[in-house]
């Protein structure tokens, strides 16, 4: 059912400094995808961890987390909700910007 699809992803640009504080999402698991950057995961409350390109963090529904950038460069995330909704929660951040397919996201912050 393309209305109510089974997972969704969102490739998400954390800039240095910035990132997710803690949150959850109540109807979903999540997946989070490192391709770039390096920073600090919290899952469930528990001590922060370090993560860094190509290790993946399971979150299981209902869980608080938070993502980190620690580093010097853009952390790149591969989001993926199970089923698909959560992802919406992110546009409701005072930082949110969307950025068309096929463009580039600013590697500054324009607000």
């Amino acid at each position: 059912n393309t209305d109510d699809p089974a997972v969704s992803m969102m490739h998400v640009v954390l800039l240095p400094g910035q990132g997710h504080e803690r949150h959850n999402h109540p109807d979903s698991d999540e997946i989070l995808y490192f391709l770039s950057g390096e920073g600090d995961q919290m899952v469930d409350d528990g001590e922060p961890f370090a993560v860094r390109p190509g290790q993946a963090v399971f979150i299981p529904k209902g869980a608080f987390h938070s993502t980190i950038n620690r580093g010097w460069e853009p952390m790149a995330i591969l989001a993926i909700y199970a089923p698909a909704g959560a992802e919406e929660v992110l546009k409701t951040l005072p930082d949110y910007e969307e950025v068309a397919p096929g463009q580039a996201p600013p590697l500054a912050r324009t607000r």
